[in-house]
């Protein structure tokens, strides 16, 4: 309820709330009909977005195992840093990097380091200078991987871009 009543308030003053992914407009009718397509099969279980994933690698010549779909970017971006990064990583970026970086990153125990924006782009050479080095774990996903295992680079603090 507070949301709404913040959005009463909100109409009110005429201010629009542009974060959130929240569209002052409403929803799409498009949207609106797809989901009531959906009532009768909301007692099954979801397929995991298996048939977006389906459409896209075919859309854009992918296998379709290399297409992820998840619950916004932040879903997906957790699912990486628990996937791939050990005790032992790091996570890079700049200073005023999506908030959700550092809190995936914290929340699992990796070290989180960031190099400031040059006139709000990133500073690749900065970057680059930063990046640390260290042994390689004995991890068997090092193995298989590399080191250079995972990049988050995302538009300046906006998750919608990662």
């Amino acid at each position: 309820m507070q949301g709404q009543e913040q959005a009463r308030i909100d109409q009110e003053k005429k201010i629009v709330k542009l974060a959130s992914n929240e569209n002052p407009l409403g929803a799409s009718p498009k949207a609106i009909e797809a989901m009531k397509r959906t009532f009768d099969s909301l007692n099954l279980y979801p397929d995991g977005g298996l048939e977006l994933r389906q459409v896209l690698a075919g859309q854009f010549d992918l296998k379709v195992d290399n297409v992820i779909a998840g619950s916004g970017s932040e879903g997906i971006m957790s699912t990486i840093i628990r996937a791939f990064l050990c005790d032992e990583d790091e996570v890079l970026t700049t200073e005023a990097a999506f908030i959700g970086f550092q809190v995936l990153a914290r929340s699992r125990g990796i070290r989180y380091r960031t190099v400031p924006y040059s006139d709000w782009h990133y500073d690749l050479p900065a970057l680059a200078a930063a990046i640390s080095e260290f042994v390689v774990p004995k991890s068997m996903a090092y193995a298989r991987m590399g080191l250079d295992m995972v990049k988050l680079l995302g538009r300046p603090s906006a998750a919608s871009y990662s």
